[in-house]
Formats: C-alpha cells, sequence, structure tokens
C-alpha cells in the first residue's frame, strides 16, 4: 500500500485511470475548505474516489481517541514517565 499527500487533480485522476490503484478516499477537496469542488470536477467522475469534507475524520469516537491520549501524555510527562506516541524531531 502507498500513500501520497497533495497530489494535483490531474495526478490523481491519472492514477485512478492507471492499474495503480484501485480505490482513493480523499478528505480535503480541490478548493478552500469547507466549500464543496464544482459539480463538473474531473474527481467527481471516478467511481473509484471517495471526497469527503475535511471533517470526515472527526468523529465522536476518533475525538475521544485523542482526548485520552493527550491526558495520557499529560500524565505521563508530569510523572516523569515517557510520553506515549511521542515525536522526536532530528
Amino acid at each position: 500500500m502507498k500513500f501520497t499527500c497533495c497530489q494535483t487533480s490531474d495526478k490523481i485522476k491519472t492514477c485512478q485511470n492507471s492499474s495503480e490503484c484501485d480505490q482513493s478516499a480523499l478528505t480535503v477537496g480541490p478548493t478552500e475548505e469547507g466549500s464543496r469542488p464544482p459539480r463538473d470536477h474531473p474527481l467527481l467522475e471516478l467511481k473509484n474516489v471517495t471526497l469527503t469534507p475535511h471533517i470526515g475524520s472527526a468523529t465522536h469516537q476518533a475525538r475521544r481517541q485523542t482526548m485520552e491520549n493527550l491526558v495520557e501524555s499529560i500524565l505521563a510527562s508530569l510523572s516523569g514517565l515517557p510520553i506515549p506516541n511521542e515525536v522526536l524531531f532530528k
């Protein structure tokens, strides 16, 4: 499985029409956040593309898990323990 980010609509359409990609789920459309792509946008023609608004991943379960992770990290930090899921940039 290969993930790519920040591709243009033309590149996504080319990939979707080739044998490289079976299905795509895109969370940010090609226009400004909060607006819809035009009805004639090329990505809307593809049967193997699912478009969701940017908030598509903001389910109650995802937000609850985010808060639980935050609390766990704060408590670990205050206790001098290793922070779970810590990301260190080099």
